[in-house]
């Protein structure tokens, strides 16, 4: 257990812009909580004689340094006219909390009671009694470990930015911890209007089916995903219990997985002219997939789709979005499947259909997809789309969300420790089907899956999970 020994608001070290900051409709499709957070965990270093409190008064200098750069986090929510949220910059700062416990660092890296990990290292916020008008848009929670190390625990109100934007955030906080200047192409972009100003307008309401590249642009993303047989709502799933697990999966496993997909890889289609070999992540989502279709143990006939979130800072040609600090995500849908299918074919048909998703996202669909959302979509109706909303969509059973970290720089965060040597996802919401493969800071190849699944299909998940790569 852990216990709160301070708490303070850290605010910016300098005199930051005030005024009011309007939300993009992406921004609007996600919840408001601090989903997810983010734990960084850092062992005792013995070879520059930083202490521990030395750190965290570094940690809370920088911090309050980075956020003259990222002022907007300093800032709080805002109602006007009528219920429309906005952003008001107005420096009143982030909260800081400062923890001891007397557990260690390998207590938790290790998994050993994987259904209590992290819990007691999150950061918290009563929802409930604390008006929206004060929650701090970022919080932050550092706990000293009884062995001499840390836990850095990092949450932002998802209103503000997606997870993708937390990594440049971290490495800029730490940079400026170690002592160094931030580069120009490191500063941030907070203009929300991009969205606005880039995108030409599309009558979608006279052309909903416009075609890009000889595709039908559905915009699976805003649609339902599919639903239990015989069921009109998802309301009976969403009361379920869920259980929270880490699974780590060696490089060896995955190239298991590479090799039975790529040794039957279906033909060719339209999104992939070339045949290219399936990639890691394609295989280990595929493998999930037909794991939860057999954990979850529904009729052949059982319609299902994986969710997935693309990056537009990768994905657009546009040079602003390479530092833009806000939500730059939308959610895309795999074709539907029916659980016969997807457990009587082989692994390559699974991770084709994900290809075909990801295949779909060109510059051009992509374009379209923003223009709908920004210019087409009442912003009440694109807020209901939020995954964990009351009337959002729902990607628990039979679905999956399967988001990941492969490729991006989690372990930058050197405050002057050294690099952490884990990270993990301390929360990922409370309904089932969420999900997130992370790399492990070894650099071996090897990947952590973090998992919510409904209580009564973990064990059997976790079983096929494994037997199917011994």
């Amino acid at each position: 257990m852990s216990s709160i020994t301070s708490s303070c608001l850290i605010t910016p070290s300098e005199p930051t812009p005030n005024g009011i900051l309007r939300f993009s409709q992406m921004d609007l499709m996600v919840p408001l909580h601090h989903v997810p957070s983010f734990l960084y965990f850092y062992k005792p270093n013995h070879h520059n004689n930083i202490t521990q409190s030395a750190l965290i008064k570094t940690m809370k200098e920088s911090l309050s340094r980075i956020l003259v750069h990222y002022y907007p986090l300093a800032g709080r929510l805002r109602s006007i006219e009528g219920d429309q949220l906005v952003l008001e910059c107005n420096a009143m700062g982030v909260e800081f909390l400062e923890a001891e416990s007397n557990a260690t660092v390998s207590d938790y890296i290790e998994f050993a009671e994987p259904k209590k990990i992290f819990k007691d290292l999150a950061t918290r916020l009563d929802y409930c009694s604390t008006p929206v008008e004060q929650w701090p848009l970022l919080l932050v929670k550092v706990t000293k470990f009884s062995c001499g190390g840390l836990c850095l625990c990092v949450a932002f109100s998802h209103i503000m930015v997606d997870g993708w934007a937390l990594f440049p955030f971290i490495k800029s906080w730490a940079k400026l911890g170690r002592g160094e200047d931030l580069e120009q192409d490191e500063i941030p972009f907070h203009d929300r209007s991009i969205w606005r100003t880039l995108i030409p307008p599309f009558d979608h309401e006279h052309n909903p089916q416009r075609c890009i590249d000889g595709q039908i642009a559905d915009h699976s993303g805003f649609k339902a995903p599919p639903l239990l047989l015989g069921c009109s709502d998802s309301k009976e799933e969403q009361k379920k219990e869920t259980t929270f697990e880490v699974l780590k999966i060696t490089r060896e496993q995955i190239e298991k997985l590479k090799e039975e997909a790529n040794q039957k890889q279906t033909l060719p289609s339209a999104f992939d002219a070339f045949g290219r070999p399936y990639s890691r992540y394609e295989v280990v989502a595929a493998h999930m997939w037909r794991c939860a279709c057999m954990a979850r143990n529904g009729d052949k006939n059982q319609p299902t789709a994986i969710r997935i979130v693309a990056d537009l800072r990768k994905r657009l040609k546009i040079d602003q979005l390479k530092c833009y600090f806000g939500n730059a995500v939308i959610p895309v849908l795999t074709p539907t499947c029916l659980y016969g299918d997807i457990l009587s074919n082989p692994l390559s048909f699974s991770a084709q259909k994900i290809r075909e998703a990801t295949g779909m996202l060109t510059d051009e669909y992509l374009r379209s997809t923003l223009n709908r959302a920004e210019n087409n979509m009442d912003a009440k109706k694109v807020h209901a789309l939020s995954y964990e909303s009351k009337d959002g969509y729902f990607y628990g059973n039979p679905n999956l969300s399967i988001g990941s970290l492969i490729g991006l720089p989690i372990y930058d965060g050197d405050f002057g420790w050294g690099k952490p040597v884990f990270m993990s996802l301390g929360t990922l919401g409370a309904h089932d089907g969420k999900s997130m493969i992370v790399p492990s800071p070894d650099g071996d190849g090897s990947f952590f899956v973090h998992l919510r699944l409904q209580t009564q299909h973990m064990e059997t998940f976790k079983k096929f999970f494994y037997d199917h790569m011994d």
